[in-house]
């Protein structure tokens, strides 16, 4: 799978995730631990998301301008991802999925 088939896949995940907190989120008392684990398991596609996205960076920049601005943006998003993410308890996973 290329690199943008990735990028795709992983927003499929991210959308999915979005979908079930929907359906969740209406009977919330009932559905709240379940609600609070997606939640930050979608934090995690995001982040897996981001590190695509700068493979991807890294790719065009060798065929095609990539403004840098977006390359800093993306930065900045995965270094916000990972401190939240850190403080709630999932440094050890953020490591053994090389995310930090």
């Amino acid at each position: 799978m290329n690199i943008r088939e990735k990028i795709d896949s992983k927003w499929n995940e991210i959308t999915a995730i979005k979908d079930e907190k929907l359906v969740l989120f209406s009977d919330f008392e009932n559905n709240k631990e379940r609600f609070i684990e997606i939640h930050y398991e979608g934090k995690i596609k995001q982040l897996q998301y981001l590190f695509l996205m700068r493979q991807r960076f890294e790719q065009l920049k060798k065929t095609t301008f990539v403004p840098e601005n977006d390359e800093k943006i993306n930065e900045e998003r995965i270094k916000e991802l990972q401190e939240v993410l850190i403080k709630q308890g999932f440094e050890q996973q953020l490591k053994v999925e090389k995310l930090i």
